[in-house]
């Protein structure tokens, strides 16, 4: 069958390429040691394998048509979706978030905090059975009336770190600060009538509302005592 066979000696620790003829059979393979001693089987070595063709050296060009292909359907797809996307983004109104925390964050950076007056303020935080908690949460104002502008801070509503925590606050929806005067560490506040307003606490939540505002004025220190007027009439008499 091969009449370039011929028979050579192979080392114990060789390790060369072969083809085998046992009893007419080939068996093509690899492997470091070959029995030479065998008394059976003729064994006849021979380099290469002539049955093997020419290997083709240029590679496959299909695949790089392929990855073409491939990538030119990515970007068909992305182009298609991209109106989707957008609309989707529009509406939920990411984007609207996106700027308002970076305006938020610029100004932080613009205006530092640090040289901002800090004061605290008293929101209650509903439990069980219209049981409810004061607590306190500093803020930081700006003005250089610290009673005014904490009056003001009271009157806008909880703020994010106090929402983030369940807290609420008694004080009606609307009511304003009119004046607010001291005399003889008496605190003299005139609210708008708004804050007499029944809201869905009842008379318990005007009761809170007045607890609300007189513990949060107590906590400047030399305050003796707080009077809240309604446009002018006290509203209950000082204690």
């Amino acid at each position: 069958m091969y009449r370039n066979a011929f028979p050579i000696p192979i080392p114990e620790d060789a390790a060369i390429p072969f083809s085998i003829l046992i009893y007419g059979c080939i068996i093509r393979g690899f492997s470091p040691i070959v029995n030479r001693s065998s008394s059976e089987n003729r064994l006849w070595c021979m380099l290469g394998s002539m049955a093997d063709g020419p290997h083709d050296s240029k590679g496959q060009p299909w695949l790089l048509y392929a990855w073409l292909i491939l990538i030119i359907a990515l970007l068909v797809l992305g182009i298609v979706s991209l109106p989707r996307i957008v609309h989707s983004i529009e509406e939920s109104r990411m984007l609207e978030l996106v700027r308002s925390h970076l305006a938020e964050k610029a100004l932080s950076q613009t205006s530092p905090e640090s040289s901002l007056p800090l004061v605290t303020l008293l929101f209650p935080i509903p439990g069980t059975d219209s049981n409810y908690t004061f607590q306190e949460f500093p803020v930081r104002v700006v003005g250089k009336r610290i009673y005014h502008e904490t009056v003001e801070a009271l009157l806008a509503g909880p703020p994010r770190e106090a929402l983030a925590k369940g807290a609420v606050s008694f004080i009606p929806v609307g009511t304003t600060l009119i004046g607010l005067s001291i005399s003889n560490r008496i605190v003299y506040v005139d609210l708008s009538k708004d804050f007499l307003t029944q809201t869905s606490w009842g008379v318990p939540g005007t009761e809170g509302a007045i607890a609300q505002l007189r513990r949060t004025l107590r906590l400047f220190d030399g305050v003796r005592d707080i009077v809240i007027l309604i446009e002018g009439s006290p509203l209950l008499e000082s204690q």
